[in-house]
């Protein structure tokens, strides 16, 4: 007997109004099952997890915020003289680029020091605000830019001084050189800033390292602070999160020569629970550090997310990137030309927004970090020198965290409850009918045969 013989012997008593109504209820029961499963492993799929408030501070500690110093000052002439008398000899081997770009490198000697001086000093305090303020000067070539500019910085000189002076791993702790949108900077107590360190660029074999020291202080240890002193130039300062670095679109707070400015801030953090990194980055919308998809950095942040964005936006409308940006054979280095390109466009590349719409970076915040906001800021006339002072006065009482709420096994359970309701049976029973139906049916019509 055949399979379809089979079949048509049992279509008379499929046809009996009982059976017709065993079939009806059959097929909305897997209709509403169907259904209900696919809400269940939607809600699973995009929204897991969830953010509550946790308001036992006592077990906490707080990081103490990050800071990043740019100071005003961006030459130092002996070094600016130094670069000058080299011809701006660049070591081709510490950037990387295409010599298809650039096939008629060769070096010119440059005679006119001041105009070079007055280039460089311009170039060195360039930002997306103010490329339209660099003089032409064609000796010195777009790909030696960065160089020139690490070579002849100012040497910033300072002192660090810290509450946790008990700790002695605080006695290595300096303020570390990168590059950001902001020209050259100096970053304390930062766990990213080393990425963007122009000699990290030159030896080009750092990984992420989750070993990176940070500062954390608790309600009973009493207030944190760092101080800088003893600088010898104006500054801008920015704090942010030791996870998190500035970017063009990031708040400063200006300071004088001969001035002691403080700010007292406090912070609101968010942590995730260990369950969190068993979900896929888009279940929980979020990223650590280690999880970087960027190739400015093998870390990941939000605001180097955005800086990425904005060089492949600046790529894409002037044909090349500003210097400031790790070199790659990938982007070319703006010229005079490309300047004068990203000025116009500057609005759009700092705020990334193209009228009232926003620029799509699919920039994603980390899973674990801290917001810090200023509440007291102070300035005032010092005669021992430009000091910094931040820290934390008051510790917060409150903080989010990230648990995960909807699981894989809250999905079987949800499921099996979802096939009791329609069909009085579990998950199992399920897999056995579709043993019974499948497998098993094709091996009883292969024996019958």
């Amino acid at each position: 007997m055949t399979l379809v013989e089979s079949i048509s012997n049992y279509i008379p008593y499929l046809l009996q109004p009982s059976s017709i109504l065993w079939l009806g209820a059959l097929i909305g029961g897997i209709y509403g099952f169907l259904t209900i499963s696919l809400s269940t492993l939607t809600r699973y799929r995009y929204n897991p997890t969830v953010v509550s408030l946790e308001r036992n501070y006592k077990d906490w500690n707080t990081t103490l915020p990050a800071a990043t110093v740019c100071p005003e000052s961006k030459f130092d002439e002996d070094n600016l003289n130094s670069v000058l008398e080299k011809q701006c000899c660049i070591n081709f081997n510490f950037i990387s680029f295409n010599v298809h770009q650039f096939p008629w490198v060769i070096l010119k000697h440059i005679s006119d020091k001041e105009g070079a001086q007055e280039f460089l000093d311009t170039l060195a305090k360039l930002n997306y605000s103010t490329f339209n303020l660099l003089p032409n000067f064609p000796a010195i070539l777009p790909i030696q830019y960065l160089e020139a500019v690490v070579n002849m910085r100012y040497n910033f000189e300072y002192t660090v001084s810290n509450s946790n002076i008990e700790n002695e791993d605080l006695e290595e702790q300096e303020l570390v050189l990168n590059v950001n949108e902001m020209g050259l900077c100096y970053s304390y107590n930062s766990q990213v800033a080393i990425y963007m360190n122009p000699a990290s660029w030159k030896s080009g074999n750092y990984t992420h390292s989750s070993t990176s020291f940070s500062i954390v202080g608790n309600p009973l240890d009493g207030d944190i602070f760092t101080q800088v002193m003893n600088m010898d130039t104006a500054y801008t300062v920015y704090l942010h999160s030791p996870q998190e670095v500035p970017d063009i679109a990031s708040k400063g707070g200006s300071a004088y020569e001969g001035s002691y400015k403080t700010q007292d801030v406090g912070a609101l953090s968010i942590v995730s629970a260990p369950e969190i990194r068993d979900l896929t980055i888009a279940q929980r919308k979020c990223r650590f550090p280690e999880e970087s998809n960027l190739a400015l950095s093998p870390v990941y942040s939000y605001n180097l997310c955005r800086m990425e964005c904005r060089m492949k936006l600046a790529n894409k409308l002037c044909g090349c990137v500003p210097y400031f940006y790790k070199p790659s054979d990938d982007y070319k280095i703006c010229d005079i030309k490309g300047m004068m390109c990203l000025t116009e466009h500057s609005e759009v590349l700092i705020k990334l927004l193209k009228g009232e719409d926003k620029i799509e970076c699919h920039c994603l915040p980390p899973c674990d970090d801290v917001n810090f906001v200023t509440e007291t800021e102070n300035i005032m006339d010092w005669t021992l020198g430009t000091n910094l002072k931040w820290g934390l006065v008051k510790y917060p009482r409150e903080r989010l965290r990230r648990d995960v709420l909807f699981g894989i096994a809250d999905v079987l359970v949800a499921m099996g409850g979802t096939a009791g309701l329609f069909f009085g049976c579990s998950v199992l029973s399920l897999v056995e009918i579709f043993y019974f139906f499948s497998l098993r049916l094709l091996w009883f019509t292969y024996k019958k045969a």
